[in-house]
């Protein structure tokens, strides 16, 4: 047997350990599912192995964080189904730009954002009234654009101060809110490119100043519902929670909560301060976890993200996506396609972001953690995973020299990436001892990004 051979079976059956450890307990994951990383719960995954290593495939979300009423969009008609809406318009813009998900939500009636009949029943004033199945059926057209499209269904079964089945300080989820959630999610599990979230802000109750007293209660709420996802997706699609401006992650060691979704504070400061804001939302202790728990998403960068759209700052608004990139955490940006009339992406910020999403899922960005700590010469942020000589180096402001510090000696491959043009620049082997400092290619911008990793020869 060759050693090729032994290679490929090897990478074979190491693949199906891992897709046997990431669906333990969770059902069965579907091809090309995006799921938990079994190696490390700090990211997501999809259930495949297209480049034959051995090991699944990063994934990286990247999307509008709007419409969020995405589902809503339109003239409603008698039966429940809606007309004239812009939902084709934009799928159609991410699937030609980019932009690899969308950010909506099922339920915005009864205290949420949304009018009285956003939600999915036959009678939209009764939740127990069941799904009208001509509603789902709608929704299912458009949820099938977004799966051949790659496109993520980052779904919240609640908006924010939504209470159809509750008073907003029950603990417990009663016998009809269970049929729903469980109606609801058997239509819906058989989508590999679906991600649950069981509420935006989920401590609000009520509108009025947005109070919130009954956080306990609203804790064990939410962790319950959370549990009834897991419980009735046969296929262990990851579940999230949407924390409000300055709330720690809630969930810490929940084990039906998989993902952090924060709602980022960048209002008091402006420009370059509103970068290194974001980025520290992010940082081990606050977004990503360095006990690998759970995985973190930047849900909201609240109310910059919408002021940087609507100035048509697509510049200021590609550093902030990386600003959390380089955090380890994934991005939706809010205000990208409002629901009410707003300013819309432009082109290139949506393609923007699919360069982003293309160079992480390029590398294995999945294997590191946040390590500003060795950042050298005009490098701003680093992504890292030291034992095994990896490194993700990032500049935002025209740096000339980026470097590492202390990195294990060795040759090194080095891949340039500029994140405004997409242009790229390989160096094969070059060997380094003590501090490694490299001199940016003139072929790449100022806005400049490297990766480290060992060169092919090295031991």
């Amino acid at each position: 047997m060759s050693d090729r051979t032994i290679r490929v079976l090897a990478a074979s059956l190491f693949l199906t350990i891992l897709q046997a450890a990431g669906a333990a307990g969770e059902g069965t994951a579907l091809p090309g599912q995006i799921i938990v990383d079994p190696c490390n719960a700090s990211y997501l995954v999809y259930n495949r192995d297209a480049n034959g290593d051995g090991r699944l495939d990063p994934f990286f979300l990247i999307g509008p964080g709007d419409p969020e009423g995405l589902l809503y969009l339109g003239q409603r008609q008698s039966d429940g189904t809606r007309r004239g809406g812009r939902q084709g318009a934009i799928l159609r813009r991410l699937a030609d730009l980019g932009g690899n998900g969308v950010y909506f939500q099922v339920v915005r009636s009864h205290g949420g954002d949304g009018a009285a009949d956003h939600n999915p029943w036959r009678d939209p004033n009764d939740p127990t009234s069941g799904l009208n199945r001509r509603i789902i059926g709608q929704w299912k057209g458009w949820f099938d654009a977004m799966r051949e499209a790659d496109i993520v269904m980052f779904l919240f079964v609640y908006d924010d101060g939504a209470h159809p089945f509750d008073d907003g300080c029950q603990e417990a989820v009663g016998p009809a809110e269970r049929a729903f959630l469980g109606d609801l999610v058997n239509e819906l599990e058989g989508y590999p490119n679906l991600i649950w979230v069981v509420q935006e802000e989920f401590k609000f109750v009520g509108h009025s100043g947005r109070r919130r007293p009954c956080d306990a209660a609203r804790i064990r709420r939410a962790g319950r519902i959370a549990s009834l996802i897991k419980e009735f997706d046969d296929h262990g699609h990851p579940v999230g929670v949407h924390h409000n401006v300055g709330d720690p992650m809630a969930f810490p060691d929940h084990p039906a909560v998989d993902i952090y979704v924060q709602q980022a504070n960048v209002r008091p400061a402006a420009g370059r301060g509103n970068l290194a804001t974001l980025h520290a939302a992010g940082q081990p202790g606050h977004g990503f976890d360095p006990q690998h728990r759970y995985n973190y998403t930047m849900g909201e960068g609240y109310d910059w993200h919408p002021k940087l759209v609507a100035a048509g700052d697509r510049t200021m608004l590609r550093k902030s996506c990386y600003a959390t990139a380089m955090a380890g955490g994934y991005v939706t940006v809010l205000g990208m396609f409002p629901t009410e009339e707003g300013a819309e992406p432009s082109d290139e910020m949506l393609r923007d972001m699919r360069r982003l999403q293309r160079f992480f899922e390029s590398v294995p960005f999945n294997t590191m953690a946040p390590h500003d700590e060795l950042a050298a010469a005009g490098t701003d942020w680093v992504l890292a995973d030291p034992a095994a000589g990896r490194y993700l180096l990032y500049t935002h402001d025209g740096a000339e020299i980026l470097g590492v510090r202390s990195p294990r000696a060795g040759c090194y491959t080095l891949r340039w990436f500029d994140p405004a043009t997409g242009r790229e620049q390989t160096v094969q082997s070059v060997r380094t001892a003590g501090d490694a400092i490299f001199a940016t290619p003139e072929a790449i911008g100022p806005e400049a990004v490297l990766y480290l990793a060992p060169a092919p020869s090295s031991p």
